[in-house]
C-alpha cells in the first residue's frame, strides 16, 4: 500500500479509537486525566502498526506531487467561501450538543433526558471525538468540529487519489480535482454532520478490503466497518451488508478472531449504548401493523425514484459518468463488476425498504435525508469505478514520464 495512503489510514483509524475509548471510558467513570494517557497510548499503538517503520519509503514524484497539493489548495480555497461556520440545523441539535454533554462528565448522562429533538439514541462516535478535542483544549470551541471535519472532506479524495495515481495518474487526478470544485460534497463535508465521517469509514474500509491477503488490512476493515455502525444508527446497515459480502474473510475459521481484533471495539461501543441508554429510534417505534402494507405501494416507490433521479441530476454527475464509463470498459473488456460494488446497490436498495417503511411524511423524510445518504456511498463507489477504470483507460501522462525516464 502507499505510504501515505496509510497515513491517511492511520487519521481515519485514530479519529476511531478517540471515538470509542472516550465514550468507554466515560461510561467506566474514568478520570479524564487517566482517558487521556489511555487513549494516547492506543493511538501511538495504532500508528505505529499502520505506518510501519520498516515499510519502503516510495517517493512521490514531483508530478503527482504537484497535483495532490493543487487539488487540496482548490479543495480549501471553496472550503473558506462556502463552509458553514456554525454547521448545519443537525450539527446545532444533534452532534455538537450530544459533544457538549460528553465534554462535560459529572452531567454526560443527562444527553438522554433530552429526546425531543436531540436524537440521543444515535451513536456517539462523532461527538465523543469532539468532546475529547475539546476537553483537551480546555473549554467548548466550534473550531474543533470545524477542524475535524475539513480534515476528513481532505482525507476522502486525498485517499482515493494515493491509491489510484500509481496505476493511472490522469484518472486519479481528474477524481481528485472534481471532489475539490464539487461545492455538494463540500457543503456536506464542512456542514459538521456525521454523514462524511461514515463516509469515510466505509471507504477505509474498502480500501482495506483491496489487500486483504494482508492480516493487518483484514483487522483495520473490520475495525471501520465497526466504526460505521458506532457512527450513525444507518452505518449499522453498512457495516452489515459489507460484512456479509466479505464473510469469508472475516467469519470463516482463523479469521474469526480477526474479526473481533478489529470490530470488537466499536461494536461493544454501540452495545453499551444500546443497551443501556439510548431509547427506541423513532424509525423503529414508530413502525405499526399498517407499516407492512406500505412496502406494497407503488406510489410510494415511486415517489423515492423520482427523488434519487433528481438528487442524482443535481449533485451525483459525476458518478454517473464514471458508472457509464465503467460499463463500457466491463463490456469492451468482457469483465464482470466488481462484487464490492453489489455493496453499494444492496445498500441502496435496503434505504429503499426503510424509506417505503417510514412512518414520517414520506416527501419531507426524502427531502431532508435521501441527498445525504447517497453522499455516504459516493465516495466508495467513485473509488471502485476509478479503481477498474485507472487499469482500462490510457494514461499518456505516466506514458510520457516513463519515456522520459527511459531515455535518461
Amino acid at each position: 500500500m502507499e505510504k501515505s495512503s496509510r497515513f491517511i489510514l492511520s487519521v481515519a483509524g485514530n479519529l476511531g479509537i478517540i471515538g470509542c475509548l472516550y465514550f468507554i471510558l466515560l461510561y467506566l467513570h474514568f478520570p479524564f486525566w487517566l482517558i487521556v494517557p489511555a487513549t494516547l497510548v492506543s493511538v501511538v499503538i495504532y500508528f505505529r502498526k499502520v505506518i510501519k517503520p520498516t515499510d519502503a519509503v516510495e517517493k512521490l514524484q514531483w508530478f503527482p506531487l504537484i497535483v495532490f497539493i493543487a487539488g487540496a489548495a482548490i479543495l480549501t480555497n471553496k472550503v473558506y467561501y462556502i463552509a458553514p461556520k456554525h454547521g448545519l440545523w443537525d450539527a446545532w441539535s444533534i452532534w455538537n450538543l450530544h459533544a457538549k454533554y460528553l465534554a462535560d462528565p459529572p452531567h454526560w448522562k443527562r444527553l438522554f433526558l433530552n429526546d425531543t429533538y436531540c436524537h440521543p439514541d444515535y451513536p456517539m462516535l462523532l461527538p465523543s471525538v469532539i468532546a475529547f478535542f475539546n476537553k483537551l483544549s480546555g473549554h467548548f470551541s466550534l473550531l474543533v468540529p470545524y477542524t475535524v471535519h475539513f480534515i476528513i472532506t481532505l482525507s476522502i479524495p486525498a485517499l482515493i487519489y494515493f491509491e489510484t495515481y500509481r496505476k493511472n495518474i490522469l484518472i486519479a487526478g481528474i477524481v481528485f480535482i472534481l471532489f475539490s470544485v464539487n461545492e455538494f460534497y463540500l457543503m456536506e463535508g464542512t456542514s459538521q454532520l456525521a454523514d462524511t465521517l461514515l463516509a469515510f469509514f466505509f471507504l477505509c474500509a474498502v480500501v482495506c478490503m483491496q489487500y486483504k491477503e494482508q492480516t493487518m488490512m483484514v483487522v483495520l476493515s473490520a475495525f471501520f466497518a465497526g466504526c460505521c455502525a458506532w457512527t450513525k444508527n444507518e452505518g449499522i446497515i453498512l457495516a452489515a451488508v459489507f460484512i456479509l459480502f466479505n464473510a469469508r474473510n472475516f467469519l470463516t475459521k482463523g479469521r474469526f478472531n480477526l474479526f473481533i481484533a478489529g470490530a470488537g471495539l466499536p461494536l461493544l461501543s454501540l452495545l453499551i449504548l444500546k443497551m443501556f441508554f439510548a431509547p427506541a429510534n423513532d424509525m423503529v417505534s414508530g413502525q405499526s401493523a399498517s407499516s407492512f402494507h406500505q412496502l406494497f405501494m407503488a406510489d410510494r416507490y415511486k415517489l423515492i425514484y423520482d427523488f434519487f433521479k433528481v438528487n442524482f441530476k443535481l449533485y451525483f454527475r459525476d458518478v454517473k459518468m464514471f458508472a457509464i464509463i465503467y460499463f463500457i470498459t466491463c463490456v469492451i473488456y468482457k469483465q464482470l463488476p466488481d462484487k464490492q460494488l453489489l455493496i453499494i446497490f444492496l445498500i441502496a436498495t435496503i434505504y429503499t425498504i426503510v424509506y417505503a417503511l417510514s412512518p414520517h411524511d414520506l416527501e419531507w423524510h426524502l427531502a431532508t435525508s435521501q441527498s445525504r445518504l447517497m453522499h455516504q456511498l459516493m465516495p466508495a463507489t467513485l473509488f471502485l469505478l476509478s479503481k477498474h477504470l485507472a487499469e482500462f483507460i490510457p494514461d499518456p501522462i505516466t506514458r510520457f514520464f516513463s519515456a522520459r525516464q527511459r531515455l535518461r
